[in-house]
């Protein structure tokens, strides 16, 4: 059925950091020993959270060329197993700076699609895109792989605000959305009250 855009806002849960609401995916959406995918070089707790969470992490390394570093579509094809849960994508790249095309995102989707693997998408750099880029945010695609991906987002890159500990995930099931802070195990504090207002 068609999304109601007034609906949306109550798609959004608080989370304290993209760190935590990435920890929260691996617990929420992955079994113990499954597999967690990323492309590398990655922000280094993209490789130890799933690891803390009892499941594994799967590294894909990105193809590094002179002006840019691109998808090796070829290793992210052999990366993928019976026991690939999720993808976590840092888009824009970090530390690459990639920033993802259409098409780029549509084919990861489809790939994402066949293989039953849900997209975390780490957008926490999508306002700093310097050189007249535009970010596609991975949950826009008109795809099913996209309508059931979880955005992670927050002003700490941007407006340097990371002291605030706020971040928003964008939960688009329901059913997620009810047992996002229990996956916490009691761990995970409320936003801070300065988030508010």
């Amino acid at each position: 059925s068609d999304v109601c855009s007034s609906d949306l806002p109550g798609w959004v849960v608080g989370t304290p950091g993209v760190v935590t609401g990435l920890a929260i995916t691996a617990r929420l959406l992955a079994a113990p020993d499954d597999e967690i995918l990323t492309f590398t070089p990655v922000y280094p707790p993209f490789l130890n959270l799933p690891g803390r969470a009892g499941r594994r992490t799967v590294r894909v390394p990105l193809a590094a060329a002179q002006s840019a570093w691109t998808i090796d579509w070829d290793a992210l094809a052999k990366a993928i197993t019976p026991r690939s849960k999720l993808f976590w994508l840092c888009h824009p790249h970090n530390p690459t700076g990639t920033v993802f095309t259409h098409d780029e995102l549509l084919r990861l989707a489809d790939v994402a699609e066949r293989h039953g693997l849900t997209v975390i998408s780490d957008e926490i750099w999508s306002d700093l895109l310097l050189d007249g880029r535009r970010h596609i945010p991975f949950a826009s695609l008109d795809h099913p792989a996209a309508r059931r991906a979880i955005t992670l987002t927050a002003p700490s890159k941007t407006w340097n605000l990371a002291g605030l500990g706020c971040a928003a995930a964008i939960v688009p099931d329901a059913d997620l959305r009810r047992r996002w802070r229990p996956a916490g195990g009691g761990l995970v504090p409320m936003v801070n009250p300065l988030e508010i207002g």
